[in-house]
């Protein structure tokens, strides 16, 4: 019989802040914003359908259940914790658990981990692409590699100043292109400016459903449509539409260079790119000189290093060929948005 379990999340949240009797200290120890906590404990009084928390002016009180249901999750969560760890010991490997996005792991960071293994033998990497909620916390996972829009910038700012525990280590910037298949290129109609693409499918992504909008403002056609459209939930699987001549995708550096460098995508406009967003190593001020972290945190920062001097290089290679069919110089567009295409070099000197 299957068992009718409240989301863990939303347990931990109500725990913690249960027996702080204070949702602020409750985010403070889950790394979380005091309305994550909020927003849990609702959510789980809502699964159980009974009140555990009574709001008094500016503090808590637990209602009888509420006492009931704590001594009951403190316990349960008390000998989950004691198990993971006794078991981590005896396997005699340090763990890293690294929450990512999922297209970020897919085309990046899954390839490159038997190169990380192999310098890094003893340390397992356990990827966490998908959190119940939205906020980043460190209890849920050792690490976050997180990209946040350049036009958030705001919001990252005011959650560091809320999240003074925790590191935000910017590394790189993403720029965005288009890409689409050779195939594609070759059977369909004139693509040698951005106003072409009114020709073709446009693949989204609802993940970044602002993504084509803002490619496009920076082309300098606001507003075109293609002639049809293809949704996905995350860019990946638009970039896999791309590669199989379904339409056009939006990608960038990172998550696009194994396509590029193998030959199943090209970029039509390489002279064209949209600066997008940064790439972010987020982690726990208490977990900075964890030698697990450490050693991962240089791994990932030598290897995008490396990789990152070349991208510019990459996406001109991955031009279309002269002379293939729907293709032409693009020279007049190109000069309508001046952003490198390569983006900023990653640094690894502290924190962003």
């Amino acid at each position: 019989m299957a068992r009718r379990l409240p989301p863990l999340n939303a347990v931990r949240a109500f725990e913690a802040a249960a027996r702080h009797v204070s949702l602020s200290k409750a985010a403070l120890e889950l790394h979380v914003t005091h309305g994550a906590i909020s927003r849990q404990v609702r959510l789980l009084e809502a699964r159980l359908g009974v009140r555990l928390l009574e709001r008094r002016g500016r503090g808590l009180e637990l209602t009888p259940e509420g006492r009931q249901y704590l001594a009951a999750t403190r316990e349960a969560l008390d000998r989950l914790d004691s198990a993971t760890a006794d078991l981590t010991r005896r396997r005699g490997r340090d763990v890293l658990s690294v929450n990512v996005a999922p297209t970020f792991a897919i085309n990046w960071l899954i390839p490159r981990l038997p190169a990380f293994r192999a310098r890094c033998p003893g340390i397992e990497v356990r990827l966490v692409t998908d959190i119940e909620t939205s906020e980043y916390s460190p209890s849920d996972c050792d690490l976050g590699v997180h990209s946040y829009l350049l036009a958030d910038d705001q919001d990252l700012r005011r959650n560091r100043r809320t999240w003074k525990h925790l590191r935000f280590e910017q590394t790189f910037e993403e720029v965005m292109f288009p890409l689409v298949s050779p195939l594609l290129l070759r059977s369909g109609p004139r693509l040698r400016t951005p106003a072409d693409l009114r020709g073709y499918t446009l693949l989204h992504s609802r993940s970044v459903e602002e993504s084509w909008p803002e490619w496009l403002r920076a082309a300098g056609v606001s507003g075109l449509e293609g002639a049809a459209s293809l949704h996905f939930d995350h860019v990946h699987f638009a970039i896999q539409a791309a590669t199989q001549g379904l339409g056009v995708a939006l990608g960038t550096q990172p998550c696009a260079a194994d396509y590029l460098r193998s030959g199943a995508l090209v970029v039509p406009f390489p002279g064209i790119v949209c600066r997008h967003s940064h790439y972010y190593l987020v982690y726990a001020e208490g977990l900075a000189r964890a030698a697990r972290l450490a050693r991962f945190r240089q791994w990932f920062l030598d290897t995008i290093r490396e990789e990152a001097a070349g991208w510019p290089a990459l996406i001109r290679a991955a031009a279309p060929k002269p002379g293939s069919a729907g293709t032409g110089d693009g020279r007049a567009a190109r000069r309508r948005i001046s952003a490198r295409a390569g983006g900023s070099r990653p640094s690894s000197a502290g924190s962003a």
